[in-house]
């Protein structure tokens, strides 16, 4: 690519990718450059092939719910993005409730005595933070202290089983960025008053995974005159006066 870029963006994962495609949907006639340090875009959503199938590294569907992405990625893939209507939500004891749940969904014996024990559950768990504030944090002791134990026993440890590792190995941290959302008044209150776009009913997928949104967003830029050099890593940042004014890149 001829003459130095205007725009540099570090990283060709999804937020890359975007910034640079969301520039050209914008009329800017700058000049991109996106420096990758894989071999290929899109970071940790992307796909892999093991024992002939397609997997992927992070998401496994997209529920755009702005027009403009959704937009993007049907003129990206056409008839290889996929559309499926479902429900999503979480187990529990042995039933599925939606997310956040239905107020119907608790009307039957079973499931209003798991409400009333895991809402006790949270409030003993608010009493005996006042007297353990002071113990060591974990995955377990924090998830207790924000949500209640049964909540932890129901949800969260099963969860992190299944999908991430033994709890014991997971830093507190993570619980605010897995369960930030949710904050059980707010759950009681999208039951009552429930909002579609907490739950869409409608999923896109590629065809052959994720990684196939992010190889026809590169191809998009590519293009559009844009570069993507993969392999790439920034070893020197120069900053004046609060600017980035300099970058070295070795690949």
């Amino acid at each position: 690519m001829g003459g130095t870029p205007t725009v540099l963006i570090l990283g060709a994962g999804p937020t890359g990718l975007g910034v640079g495609l969301g520039l050209h949907l914008h009329g800017s006639r700058k000049t991109v450059l996106i420096a990758e340090k894989n071999d290929r875009p899109g970071g940790l959503a992307g796909s892999f092939a093991w024992n002939g199938q397609t997997i992927d590294f992070g998401p496994h569907r997209l529920s755009p719910q702005i027009p403009v992405v959704r937009l993007m990625a049907e003129e990206l893939l056409g008839p290889d993005l996929l559309r499926q209507r479902a429900q999503h939500g979480v187990q529990m004891s042995g039933k599925c409730y939606q997310f956040p749940p239905r107020l119907l969904d608790w009307l039957s014996p079973p499931s209003a005595v798991l409400a009333a024990s895991l809402g006790w559950s949270f409030l003993w768990s608010k009493l005996r933070w006042v007297t353990r504030r002071f113990s060591d944090d974990t995955f377990e002791s924090t998830v207790t202290r924000k949500f209640g134990a049964k909540f932890y026993r129901t949800v969260a440890e099963p969860m992190a089983r299944k999908v991430w590792a033994d709890p014991a190995t997971i830093e507190p941290g993570f619980v605010d960025q897995r369960f930030g959302i949710l904050r059980p008044f707010k759950v009681l209150k999208d039951s009552l008053l429930p909002r579609q776009e907490r739950n869409p009913s409608l999923f896109y997928y590629p065809r052959l995974g994720f990684q196939q949104l992010w190889d026809a967003m590169s191809a998009s830029l590519a293009r559009e005159g844009q570069e993507i050099l993969q392999e790439t890593v920034p070893t020197r940042i120069e900053v004046q006066k609060g600017r980035i004014v300099r970058v070295e890149l070795k690949g």
